[in-house]
């Protein structure tokens, strides 16, 4: 986990463990950028976006019910 700035980081070698993220990033509102082969093999990589690479609205609208602005 490399922090750019204080409210920047980049992970890039190794997913920290769930209480680290939360105290280092979470809790202070932090934006993180994860490295796409830290992530290849999340779920929601493959259901959150369409075959062409847009946000797949008609799914998160389904699974997660009325979207705010969509």
């Amino acid at each position: 986990m490399q922090f750019i700035n204080p409210y920047f980081c980049v992970i890039n070698d190794e997913l920290p463990s769930y209480e680290e993220f939360y105290k280092k990033i979470l809790s202070k509102n932090v934006v993180c950028l994860i490295d796409q082969r830290l992530t290849a093999n999340w779920d929601c990589r493959k259901t959150w976006v369409t075959n062409d690479g847009a946000v797949n609205l008609d799914f998160l609208q389904a699974k997660y019910g009325k979207l705010v602005g969509a």
